[in-house]
């Protein structure tokens, strides 16, 4: 029997320090029950990244825009909660504080994820692209330099998330809209690469070896991981008799 990665909760902390996204449980969303993005998309929901939609969907062919995607970096990064304080920063022309990805938005400009069109203009409610997407998360994983080498925006990041694995299985092209269960799948796929950390005053950079998007986050949001057998949770167990007492 094999065993299983599972992700405990330190529940103290969790209730203080983590706000709920949405009212669908990954229990409810029937419409990705057997899809190939169906794993990626229970483990983001799980860890407060994605949402599902108050009707109990995921709605996984339904295309995001580029506030949407940001909000979801900054979920990667662990920034929910510094982020609503940033949104009456003035970042971009067609953003205002009142937006509700303000926060979002003007926390990933001001760690250079986000660069905007070069006119003062984000376009939030624009479709984001796979490469969009690409360069978002590859720059919220220190890859910037490396996709830079390899030709830059938008090829050398594509080039760089298909080296280490972000874009695998992934069927949406570099310059076409990208649908919530591929960026389910591109999100959970960059979770445990290792990160990329820039040398001080220089165009060098260093692998951290072990420190990831999921170990950084897990950090601050007091999560663990404990590989084991699940052998019962609070509703049934596997020989069938009653489930673990409440608390357990």
């Amino acid at each position: 029997m094999k065993k299983a990665g599972i992700w405990i909760l330190i529940l103290g902390i969790l209730l203080s320090a983590v706000p709920v996204f949405g009212t669908a449980g990954t229990d409810t969303m029937s419409d990705i029950a057997g899809l190939d993005c169906e794993r990626a998309v229970r483990e983001l929901v799980s860890l407060n990244i994605m949402e599902g939609y108050d009707d109990g969907t995921f709605r996984p062919k339904a295309v995001l825009n580029r506030a949407e995607f940001s909000a979801l970096i900054s979920r990667v990064l662990g920034m929910e909660q510094g982020a609503d304080a940033l949104r009456e920063q003035t970042v971009f022309q067609d953003v205002a504080p009142s937006h509700w990805a303000a926060g979002y938005i003007h926390a990933a400009a001001g760690l250079g994820i986000i660069n905007g069109y070069g006119d003062g203009m984000f376009g939030p409610e624009d479709e984001i692209t796979l490469e969009q997407a690409c360069k978002m998360v590859l720059e919220c994983m220190g890859y910037g330099i490396p996709a830079a080498e390899k030709g830059g925006y938008p090829n050398g990041y594509l080039v760089t998330a298909a080296q280490y694995g972000l874009t695998r299985d992934i069927g949406t092209a570099g310059a076409e809209p990208l649908p919530r269960g591929e960026a389910a799948k591109l999100l959970a796929q960059a979770l445990d690469v290792d990160l990329i950390e820039r040398d001080y005053g220089t165009d060098t950079y260093s692998r951290q070896t072990g420190v990831t998007l999921r170990t950084k986050l897990c950090a601050q949001l007091g999560l663990e991981r404990k590989e084991g057998i699940v052998t019962a949770n609070a509703y049934t167990s596997l020989n069938g008799s009653t489930g673990m007492a409440e608390g357990r």
